[in-house]
C-alpha cells in the first residue's frame, strides 16, 4: 500500500487512541472520588453513631435491675395515688388524716430519689410531685392495691464514667406512657431519676450526642429510698417477669396484652380486640388469681420458648427473641407450637389422634367451643348441631369448667381412631363422671376431624 495513504490512517488511530486513554482516566478519576466521598460519608456516619451517647441495653442483668429499680419507684408513687391498700382504723387514723400522711411519705421519698440537679434545675414543690402523679390513678381510695406494671417500649444507656451510668427510658405504668433519665452509681448501688421536662429541656434522645450531655458524672450517696440491688437473672426469675407482665396487662392494659400476642395465634384466635377483652372480662377472676406451677424451656431456631401453665391448667407461652422482647401464646391447641410438630411427626397415627384430642380437651377447658366445633366431622355436625349455638349449649350443659380426663380401652378401625373417655370435675370431686367415646380421623399435615357419642 501507499505510504501516503497509510499515514492518514495511523494518524486517526493515535487520535482515538489518546481520546480513549483521556475518557478512561476521566471515569477513573471520578470513580475514586466517588470512592473517597463514600468513604468520607460512612465514617461519618460510623463517627456519628459510635459518638451517640445512649445505646441499646442488651444484657438481661442490666435490664432487670433498672426494671426492678423502676417498680420500686412505683412504690412511691402509688403512696402519693392511693392505688395501695391502707386501713386507716388499724393505723388510729381518720381516712383523710392516712391520705395525708402516706401522701407526705410518698412526696418525702420521691424527693430523696430526684437527682440534685434535677432539683435546682426543675419545678420539685411537692404539690408540683403529687399532680405529676395523677395520670397513673386508677382507684385512688387506698382500698385496693392495684399493681403497677413497668414496662419499657425504649430502654437506652450510656457511660458518665466507669461506674456511672445515664439510662434513657420510655416507659409505661398500666397503659400510661411516660420519660425517666435514671443515673445510677454501680458503686454504691444507688440512683437518681430526672423526670420528663429536664429531658425535653435538654432534648435528650437516642440520637443524643455524648458531648451534649448535661449530668454530672459525680457519685450518687446513698439515702433511705435511693439504694438498689442487682437482679439474678434465672431462668425462674424470667418466667416470673415474664408471667407477671403480661398478667398486669391483661387485667389493666388489655389492649397492650392484645398487641403482645402472636400475631398468627391473635389473628387465629381472636381476630380483632373485642373478642380478646371480652375473653379477659369473662376470665377476669382466675387471671386475677393465676399463679404458675410449672414451666419448662425449649428452643428453636434462636427463639427462646417458656412453656408455663397456672393452677387452672391454662397455659402461657413466651417466645423471647432478645432482652425485653417477646410474643405470647395462650393455649396450645390454637397454632401448632415448633415442640408439638416436632413430636406429632415422630409418632404413630396412634399416638397423633391421642395429641389431637388432647387439643379438644384444652380447648374444652379454656372454654374455646368454637375451635371444637369446627373440628366436627362435616356429617356429624349436621345430624346434632347443625349451629354453633345448638353445640355450645350442649356443651356448656354436658361438661364442667374445669375437666380432669382420663382415656381408655383405644382401638382402630381402618383409618378410624377410637377412645374411651373419663371427665370428671376438677372442682368437685364428688360431682357425677362423664363418660364418652371419641372418634378421631387423622387429615392431611395436622389436621383432623372427630366425633363423639352424644347420649
Amino acid at each position: 500500500m501507499d505510504k501516503k495513504k497509510i499515514l492518514p490512517i495511523i494518524i486517526i488511530l493515535v487520535i482515538l487512541l489518546i481520546a480513549l486513554i483521556v475518557i478512561f482516566v476521566t471515569i477513573a478519576g471520578n470513580n475514586k472520588d466517588n470512592d473517597n466521598t463514600n468513604n468520607l460519608v460512612e465514617n461519618v456516619q460510623t463517627a456519628e453513631e459510635t459518638n451517640n451517647f445512649f445505646k441499646q441495653i442488651d444484657d438481661y442483668q442490666t435490664y432487670y435491675t433498672i426494671k426492678n429499680i423502676m417498680s420500686n419507684y412505683t412504690t412511691y408513687v402509688k403512696h402519693i395515688t392511693g392505688d395501695e391498700y391502707m386501713d386507716a382504723t388499724r393505723l388510729g387514723m381518720s381516712q383523710e388524716e392516712m391520705k395525708s400522711t402516706v401522701q407526705n411519705d410518698g412526696v418525702t421519698a420521691i424527693k430523696a430519689i430526684l437527682d440534685p440537679e434535677y432539683i435546682s434545675d426543675m419545678q420539685t414543690e411537692d404539690n408540683t410531685i403529687i399532680e405529676r402523679q395523677q395520670e397513673f390513678i386508677k382507684k385512688g381510695d387506698y382500698s385496693e392495691n392495684i399493681p403497677y406494671n413497668v414496662t419499657f417500649s425504649s430502654a437506652l444507656i450510656g457511660e458518665l464514667k466507669s461506674n456511672v451510668k445515664l439510662a434513657l427510658l420510655k416507659s409505661q405504668i398500666n397503659g400510661v406512657e411516660f420519660d425517666i433519665l435514671l443515673k445510677l452509681d454501680l458503686t454504691n448501688k444507688t440512683y437518681s431519676i430526672f423526670y420528663e421536662d429536664y429531658i425535653e429541656k435538654y432534648g435528650y434522645d437516642e440520637n443524643t450526642q455524648k458531648e451534649a450531655i448535661q449530668v454530672s458524672d459525680s457519685d450518687i450517696q446513698k439515702n433511705d429510698y435511693n439504694s438498689y440491688t442487682e437482679a439474678n437473672i434465672t431462668d425462674e426469675f424470667l418466667v416470673t417477669q415474664y408471667f407477671a407482665e403480661y398478667k398486669a396487662n391483661m387485667l389493666y392494659n388489655t389492649e397492650q396484652a392484645y398487641s403482645l400476642l402472636n400475631e398468627t395465634y391473635r389473628n387465629n384466635k381472636f381476630g380483632d380486640y373485642t373478642k380478646f377483652a371480652s375473653y379477659v372480662n369473662t376470665n377476669r377472676e382466675k387471671f386475677e388469681t393465676a399463679n404458675i406451677e410449672g414451666y419448662e424451656i425449649n428452643e428453636f431456631d434462636g427463639v427462646r420458648e417458656y412453656v408455663c401453665i397456672d393452677q387452672y391448667d391454662r397455659y402461657y407461652i413466651f417466645s423471647e427473641r432478645n432482652v425485653s422482647s417477646f410474643d405470647v401464646v395462650l393455649d396450645t391447641f390454637t397454632v401448632d407450637l415448633p415442640d408439638f410438630l416436632e413430636e406429632y411427626n415422630k409418632s404413630n397415627n396412634a399416638d397423633k389422634a391421642g395429641m389431637n384430642l388432647q387439643k379438644i380437651v384444652d380447648a374444652l377447658n379454656d372454654g374455646d367451643y368454637t375451635y371444637i366445633y369446627n373440628k366436627l366431622d362435616e356429617t356429624f355436625k349436621q345430624n346434632n348441631f347443625k349451629t354453633e349455638n345448638d353445640f355450645t349449649t350442649y356443651m356448656n350443659n354436658t361438661f364442667f369448667a374445669n375437666n380432669n380426663v382420663e382415656f381408655s380401652n383405644y382401638k382402630n378401625s381402618g383409618d378410624l381412631h377410637i377412645f374411651d373417655a373419663t371427665f370428671t370435675d376438677k372442682d368437685n370431686a364428688n360431682s357425677q363422671a362423664v363418660t364418652k367415646t371419641f372418634i378421631v380421623q387423622l387429615r392431611e399435615g395436622t389436621d383432623y376431624r372427630m366425633s363423639f357419642n352424644v347420649q
